[in-house]
């Protein structure tokens, strides 16, 4: 098959991007434990969420859909029951991980199972916790999916230092946390995606160790109405586009920019990108705005650090082709083309746009990076 690409008209105009996907799995989340009905607007329907959705409803959590808005009846931190199945994750790893930290505080036995690829990823970084906490986990011998919990109610509170930076192993842990006897202090030393304590409004305190994010055991989740910002991620292939091409210029409403998610917009306006955030108002902890990008002339360095991010170099017959994924878990990649050089600097090694320029540097560089969200 032969597939032909020309140059592109100017990209003019205004649009929304669907709701991002970490907002939506902890919102329904949180949700389900609350106590009373929760309205989220904007969340988004694609077959990961519907997982988590279809998980809570094994549960006995009711979900329904009033026009725009998705209705959750929470029924509070006790409410949930033995599911009569297992249940099905499908290809979500946030599901899989998060709701792990909910079953190990339930009173009852449930298996946690998925889709041939998710049942390849390890499942040992959340089951050590979780067990210290007091539940009984049993993965297969190679610590992946299908997952067994033994929940216990109450489970114990802990102190624990995650080895790697990880938002899906951080949130089973504050979840689990909520049905501790006690406060449960989870520690980072490299911040993750903050999507979960935000939500839930808790304790943060920044030390030598690094962030410490305090959950007490038995709290009140109010319902409320969650409105769901636009997936950053997502918008982030169209911002790259307007960049490229002369005469652009669009704009992002209703953008989700909370800061574990923008870093790709702080590398792009390093080096000249124009985008403009504008309105930025905040809801259930989330801020969100307008994000405008016209066409640009890009000049300079890019640090990157590579524990948060991934650099990958092609080249294209008329230029460069440089495109930056920031690795913040389910990932945000942008292509972003060249007039200049860009000198792109990671883990102390420097390497550029163009090959004349840089010689030696590869065409493709993978940045060792462990975050998972």
């Amino acid at each position: 098959m032969n597939i032909t690409i020309g140059r592109s008209r100017p990209l003019v105009g205004e649009f929304q991007v669907p709701g991002d996907k970490s907002v939506s799995h902890r919102a329904l989340m949180l949700s389900a434990l609350a106590d009373g009905t929760s309205e989220i607007l904007g969340l988004l329907e694609a077959d990961d969420t519907e997982s988590t959705a279809h998980c809570l409803q094994q549960l006995g959590v009711k979900i329904n859909r009033k026009g725009l808005a998705t209705l959750v009846e929470g029924r509070g931190l006790s409410s949930l029951i033995q599911p009569k199945d297992d249940l099905d994750a499908g290809n979500s790893g946030t599901t899989m991980r998060l709701l792990s930290g909910i079953l190990a505080g339930q009173p009852f036995r449930s298996t946690l199972t998925g889709d041939d690829s998710l049942r390849k990823r390890p499942m040992n970084r959340v089951i050590e916790p979780l067990s210290r906490m007091g539940a009984k986990l049993e993965a297969s011998t190679s610590g992946t999916p299908p997952v067994t919990i033994h929940g216990k109610k109450p489970l114990q509170p802990i102190e624990y230092q995650l080895p790697v930076p990880s938002a899906q192993v951080k949130s089973a842990i504050i979840l689990a946390g909520l049905f501790a006897d006690g406060t449960t202090r989870v520690i980072e030393p490299v911040l993750s995606r903050d999507h979960t304590e935000r939500m839930l409004g808790l304790d943060i305190e920044t030390g030598k160790r690094g962030r410490s994010i305090r959950v007490g055991g038995g709290m009140t989740i109010p319902p409320r109405q969650y409105r769901v910002p636009g997936d950053i991620s997502s918008a982030m292939f169209l911002i790259c586009a307007a960049l490229l091409v002369p005469k652009s210029e669009i704009f992002i409403r209703n953008a989700g920019l909370n800061p574990t998610r923008t870093r790709a917009l702080d590398l792009l306006g390093s080096v000249g990108a124009k985008i403009r955030i504008e309105g930025v108002e905040e809801i259930s902890g989330e801020p969100y705005g307008t994000v405008s990008a016209a066409f640009s002339h890009l000049k300079g360095e890019v640090r990157i650090d590579p524990i948060r991010a991934v650099v990958d170099e092609a080249r294209e017959p008329h230029g460069s082709m440089l495109p930056v994924g920031v690795a913040d878990g389910e990932g945000s990649v942008g292509a972003v083309g060249l007039d200049n050089d860009v000198v792109i600097v990671y883990g102390g090694v420097k390497g550029c746009a163009h090959r004349d320029v840089c010689p030696g540097s590869r065409d493709r560089a993978d940045l060792a990076g462990s975050t998972s969200t």
